[in-house]
């Protein structure tokens, strides 16, 4: 996980700092734009993300509700910020090293909140997706564990996908890990589709071949007051466990010897 993407699994990291909600937040997108501007992000757009609120009962309740949001992304398209009054998010299709992502989180948190200065932190996440792309010579059964393989070998018929989720409470916050194979190659999760980055392109010429993706997401929902130094230890605290997780899922054969981790 801590090399170039050429040989890393990885094609999709995202780390989510949420904070104080700032109503006026739209008054501080112009510097803030050209702030990220300077840092290699000149490309930006304003859109609408649509939440659906479900609040159960005898007479099923659903609201449709539309967040506004800011995105800040490079010229290709493979990386960039999502502004939200209340959080903001980083995204890469061209993850390379933990340590460049998570300075340029750094960097571009310290520029908002050189804007708006944030009171409080109440949740970090961190998230990896993860392309098995199996060969002839590597068979899912030699990168996967075997319990992520699930009965997708030993049901009559032809497989569609096979899913698999484990969630655990570990270091104060939650980790989820889901794996969805596909006989069709790279399947996004729903909540990221469509993806508005631009993937690598492995991701495409996975197409017709089945393929795992491996989703590994962990949590912090903590309210602290906002320090740039206790981000940055829970990022690496973050990575650590998502990185015990990977190797639980993966073969030491596949990390050693396929993508020489």
């Amino acid at each position: 996980m801590t090399t170039p993407v050429s040989q890393a699994p990885v094609f999709y990291a995202l780390a989510q700092i949420k904070f104080n909600r700032i109503e006026q937040m739209a008054s501080f997108v112009g510097p803030l734009q050209d702030a990220l501007r300077r840092q290699g992000y000149p490309d930006f757009r304003e859109d609408h993300q649509l939440h659906m609120q479900v609040t159960p009962g005898p007479q099923v309740d659903v609201q449709r509700q539309e967040v506004k949001r800011w995105v800040f992304t490079d010229q290709e398209r493979q990386e960039g910020f999502i502004l939200l009054k209340d959080a903001l998010i980083f995204q890469t299709a061209r993850y390379s090293r933990f340590t460049d992502f998570k300075d340029t989180v750094l960097k571009g948190l310290g520029a908002l909140h050189g804007e708006v200065e944030l009171a409080y932190v109440d949740r970090i996440g961190l998230r990896y997706l993860d392309a098995v792309i199996p060969s002839e010579a590597y068979p899912l059964e030699r990168l996967l564990s075997p319990g992520l393989i699930g009965l997708c070998r030993g049901v009559a018929g032809q497989p569609r996908h096979t899913v698999t989720e484990t969630v655990s409470a570990i270091g104060g916050g939650t980790l989820v890990v889901r794996t969805l194979i596909s006989p069709q190659g790279v399947v996004l999760p729903p909540d990221l589709q469509p993806m508005s980055l631009n993937l690598d392109a492995r991701i495409p010429a996975s197409q017709g071949q089945e393929t795992a993706v491996l989703d590994s997401d962990y949590f912090v929902e903590r309210r602290e007051t906002f320090d740039s130094q206790s981000v940055e230890r829970q990022l690496d605290i973050s990575h650590d466990v998502i990185i015990e997780a990977f190797e639980r899922a993966t073969t030491e054969q596949a990390r050693t010897q396929l993508w020489q981790l």
